[in-house]
C-alpha cells in the first residue's frame, strides 16, 4: 500500500493532465483478474465471479490532484515521496492518492472475500467539479448497479454520508472613471459593492446536522491605475448551505444586491445519503461513526443518480491543497484494516 501511494505521488496528474497515470493504472489493472474498461482516462473494474445475487460495492477515487508551487514545499518535492516519522509527504498524498491506494491494495491483494461484487472506479477532472470522469462513466451506461459506494477522500477516519450544496456567482458594479484629484466628478464602482459586501457578511445562515452553513467574499477585483476612479469591479462569493436546497432556493436567500450585475459560476447539488439504510448503517457501526461536511465531493453527484454514497478515508481535508501535504501511516493502515472488514 506504501509503495502503491509512492508509484501515484511520483506521477504528476493535476486535473486535465491524467492520461500518465491513468495509462499507469490500466497497465497494472490489466495484471489483476477481473474485467477492467476505460472511457477516456476513467477507469472501471469488476471483480471475479460477479454474482447478480450478491450486493455490490464500489470503492472509488479520482486520480487527479491541484496545482503546487514548488517552492513553497519545505520538506519534500511535491513529485518526490517521503517517508518520515510515520508520514508520507507528497501532492495528492492526503487528497487523495492515499485512498487510491488503499484501494489499489484491496483489490490487487484480493482482499475483499466473497460476500460482495467489489468494483473499484478512478476517474479525472474531479478537482474541476462536474462533469467529471465519473460523470463520463455513468452516461456510459457501464456500471452494473451498486449498492453502497465508497469514496475514500479524507475523512480523518470518519464516514461522511452528506454534503453541503455548493454555489458560486459574482456580483458586477458600474461606474464613471474619472482622474482621481476630481473623484467627485465620477462614480467609484468599489464603492457600490460595498453595500453588498456588508449584506453577505452578515446574511443569516443555518445548521445542518451541527453544521454551520458558511458564505463568503473570496475574491475582489477592479480598478486600472492608482490615480483613475475605478469604473467597474467586482467581487466573487462561495456558499456553502443546506444540502437539500435547490439553486433557485439558495438564490432565494441572498441579499438583494439591486442594480449590481449578478452572474453565476456553478452549482454544485449537495446531498445526504440516509445513514440507516440496512448496508451502510452496518458500516457506519464497523467504523464507529458518521457526520456531515460543508464541503462538495462526488458523493452528491453518486447520489442524485440514485447510488448511495459515502466518504471514508485516510487523511485531513486540512492537508489537502496545501505545500507539504501528507498522509499519515496509520491512517492509511485504519481505512484499509476498516475497509477489508467489511467487504469480508
Amino acid at each position: 500500500m506504501i509503495n502503491w501511494l509512492k508509484k501515484l505521488i511520483e506521477i504528476e496528474s493535476i486535473s486535465r493532465n491524467e492520461k500518465e497515470i491513468t495509462d499507469f493504472l490500466e497497465s497494472e489493472m490489466k495484471k489483476m483478474s477481473g474485467e477492467l474498461k476505460r472511457i477516456n482516462n476513467a477507469l472501471f473494474w469488476q471483480c471475479p465471479n460477479f454474482s447478480a445475487d450478491k450486493k455490490t460495492i464500489a470503492l472509488v477515487s479520482h486520480t487527479d490532484t491541484v496545482p503546487f508551487v514548488e517552492n513553497k514545499w519545505q520538506i519534500t518535492r511535491p513529485l518526490s515521496p517521503l517517508e518520515k516519522d510515520g508520514k508520507i509527504y507528497g501532492r495528492g498524498s492526503s487528497d487523495m492518492k492515499g485512498g487510491l491506494a488503499v484501494i489499489l491494495d484491496i483489490i490487487s491483494g484480493k482482499k475483499f472475500g466473497d460476500k460482495f461484487n467489489v468494483i473499484a472506479i478512478f476517474y479525472d477532472r474531479e478537482e474541476l467539479g462536474f462533469p467529471n470522469g465519473i460523470t463520463d462513466l455513468l452516461e456510459a451506461k457501464v456500471l452494473p448497479q451498486i449498492d453502497l459506494a465508497i469514496v475514500p477522500e479524507p475523512t480523518e477516519r470518519q464516514v461522511v454520508h452528506g454534503v453541503f450544496t455548493t454555489f458560486r456567482f459574482r456580483t458586477v458594479s458600474h461606474g464613471k472613471a474619472v482622474h482621481s484629484s476630481k473623484a467627485y466628478l465620477g462614480e467609484n464602482a468599489i464603492y457600490k459593492l460595498l453595500p453588498a459586501i456588508e449584506a453577505i457578511k452578515n446574511i443569516s445562515l443555518e445548521e445542518v446536522e451541527g453544521v454551520k452553513e458558511a458564505i463568503s467574499v473570496n475574491l475582489i477585483s477592479g480598478g486600472t491605475a492608482d490615480n483613475i476612479v475605478p469604473d467597474k469591479a467586482e467581487i466573487s462569493i462561495d456558499c456553502r448551505f443546506d444540502p437539500k436546497l435547490s439553486q433557485q432556493e439558495v438564490i432565494a436567500r441572498l441579499p438583494d444586491f439591486g442594480d449590481l450585475e449578478f452572474l453565476e459560476d456553478g452549482f454544485f447539488p449537495g446531498f445526504v445519503t440516509n445513514p440507516k439504510t440496512e448496508i451502510l448503517s452496518d458500516f457506519i457501526t464497523l467504523v464507529g461513526s458518521t457526520k456531515l461536511e460543508p464541503y462538495w465531493t462526488d458523493i452528491a453527484q453518486l447520489g442524485l443518480r440514485g447510488i448511495p454514497a459515502v466518504n471514508f478515508g485516510p487523511g485531513s481535508a486540512d492537508q489537502a491543497h496545501t505545500a507539504d501535504e501528507f498522509v499519515t501511516v496509520s491512517d492509511l493502515k485504519f481505512v484499509r484494516d476498516k475497509l477489508v472488514e467489511f467487504l469480508k
